[in-house]
């Protein structure tokens, strides 16, 4: 079906764009034309973002009043210090990311310590 741009039946002055036998009434000559131009482009799809990994974690608080999280690695327990209780929070329910983990352990070796080694 041609798609094509024909005066308004409602409005003086005005058009209407029939795009694959739709009218579609237009306020001007040119959103028409864009209509018409634009009828047979596909939209392009949102590209799909990557889903972030993240490692299952325990918190805990030291006497001191740091928050911090355990992620069990295998035979090793690796603490990670957080800033408050609500990151800690939301590491529980999210997960603790890959980079603070890394972060973590690169940061100092006394924060890897043996199974059961922390809060218990």
């Amino acid at each position: 079906m041609s798609n094509q741009i024909v005066p308004s039946q409602n409005f003086y002055g005005h058009f209407d764009a029939i795009i694959n036998g739709e009218r579609i009434p237009c306020h001007n000559l040119a959103t028409a034309r864009n209509l018409v131009a634009n009828a047979n482009r596909t939209a392009i799809p949102a590209p799909v973002q990557p889903q972030q990994v993240t490692l299952d974690c325990t918190a805990y608080c030291s006497p001191t009043g740091q928050y911090y999280v355990v992620v069990q690695c295998g035979r090793v327990d690796v603490r990670v210090d957080c800033h408050n209780i609500h990151t800690a929070r939301a590491w529980v329910r999210d997960g603790v990311s890959v980079a603070a983990f890394q972060e973590s352990v690169k940061e100092d070796h006394r924060n890897v310590r043996i199974k059961g080694g922390w809060g218990a």
